[in-house]
C-alpha cells in the first residue's frame, strides 16, 4: 500500500498499485507514518517520484523505437524503401529516438525531431509518423 500526499506532505489517499502515477503536485510514498516528514524526507521522495517517472518514459521509447525499427524493417523486406534509404531515414530520426529510449526525454525528442529538416522527401512521412508517436504519448503520459 502507497500514501498519495500533496507536495507538503499532507496525506490525500491511499493505493494499491506499485506502478501508479500521481497527478501533477502530487507524490506517492510508501504507507506514511503518523508523524509528518521533514522537508529534506519529502524533497528525496520528490526525487526519487522523477526518477521513477523517467525511467517509466525511457522503458516505453525503447519499446517506441523498437516498434518504429520494425517498421523500417517490414518496409524495406516490402520494398517500399532499400537499406540505403532506411540509414538515412535513421539518421534523420536518430536524435528523437536516441532521446526517448536512452534518457525517456519525449519533450525534448520532440522538440529536437520538430527541428530536424528532412534530407530526402521520402523521409517526410517517416518524420511524421514518428512526431505523432511522441506527441500522443506526451499527450497520454506527461501531466502537463
Amino acid at each position: 500500500m502507497k500514501t498519495v500526499t500533496d507536495l507538503q506532505g499532507n496525506r490525500l489517499y491511499n493505493v494499491a498499485d506499485d506502478n501508479f502515477i500521481p497527478p501533477q503536485g502530487q507524490i506517492v510514498v510508501d504507507l506514511m507514518p503518523e508523524e509528518p516528514l521533514t522537508s529534506a524526507e519529502l524533497k528525496l521522495i520528490a526525487i526519487n517520484g522523477i526518477k521513477e517517472k523517467y525511467e517509466f518514459h525511457r522503458a516505453n521509447g525503447w519499446d517506441a523505437y523498437q516498434e518504429f525499427r520494425a517498421i523500417i524493417v517490414l518496409d524495406i523486406a516490402s520494398a517500399v524503401i532499400t537499406e540505403t534509404q532506411a540509414f538515412l531515414i535513421e539518421n534523420d530520426l536518430k536524435t528523437g529516438y536516441d532521446r526517448i529510449s536512452q534518457n525517456g526525454d519525449w519533450k525534448t525528442a520532440y522538440y529536437e525531431l520538430s527541428q530536424v529538416t528532412a534530407s530526402y522527401p521520402f523521409i517526410q512521412s517517416y518524420m511524421d509518423i514518428s512526431l505523432g508517436i511522441i506527441a500522443n504519448y506526451i499527450q497520454n503520459n506527461y501531466d502537463s
